[in-house]
């Protein structure tokens, strides 16, 4: 049974270990127009050799022996294959080896309410509305990564980090005013120490607001 390990944002810098051990081909999770680095653990060989989809990398990308770049994905995962082999002295190349990266596009969660449901009058006892998340990107391919997005979402007031108990649906009835928010997040297969997925999947807030004016009843005469 494969482990699932759910991942929102990680920021780190990607090692590639070429000691005296051949480097092991590797998976990584990017994010969509977020740029990354691949950095070789060792850094004292004549020359580092770089492709990028079999191509060579485009002017700048590599500095040092670092690859540098960016990846695009919107609507569905897309997949790029990094390759590097190193030569060390005048001639003698290191094999090739290919790693695989996958970009997850950027998804936004957003809470809305009906038209006029979300403020209430100054000094009413109870209310209750209901918000809905709905997400701004339906990932429509995931290609062959084995990632999803978990169907369970988490509900937050305002800037609490705690989530609201038993809400894990994309609806939210609430009867407090204040600010609150959803998230969705992706599932990432067995447990990946290579990802930079920085603001992957980010929400946009509700505020719940009780400030409508309460009219004043007028007098009456008698005409």
């Amino acid at each position: 049974m494969i482990m699932k390990v759910k991942i929102t944002s990680l920021f780190f810098g990607f090692m590639l270990f070429m000691g005296s051990f051949q480097a092991k081909a590797t998976v990584f999770y990017v994010t969509d127009g977020e740029e990354f680095s691949l950095v070789p653990a060792i850094t004292a060989f004549s020359s580092f050799i770089w492709k990028i989809d079999d191509a060579d990398p485009a002017a700048g990308e590599v500095v040092g022996g670092t690859l540098t770049t960016t990846f695009q994905a919107t609507s569905a995962v897309a997949k790029h294959t990094i390759s590097l082999s190193v030569i060390d002295g005048v001639s003698c190349a290191s094999v090739l080896i290919s790693h695989t990266v996958y970009v997850l596009p950027r998804i936004v969660v957003t809470a809305t309410t009906a038209v006029g449901a979300d403020n209430f009058c100054i000094g009413a006892a109870t209310f209750s509305t209901e918000i809905t998340a709905s997400l701004s990107q339906v990932v429509t391919d995931f290609k062959d990564s084995g990632i999803s997005v978990s169907s369970t979402y988490k509900w937050y007031k305002d800037a609490s980090t705690t989530p609201i108990s038993d809400a894990t649906t994309n609806k939210l009835t609430v009867s407090a005013v204040g600010t609150y928010r959803a998230i969705v997040e992706y599932v990432i297969p067995g447990n990946p120490t290579t990802t930079k997925l920085t603001e992957a999947i980010t929400s946009v807030g509700k505020e719940i607001l009780k400030t409508l004016p309460v009219p004043l009843t007028p007098d009456i005469s008698l005409q």
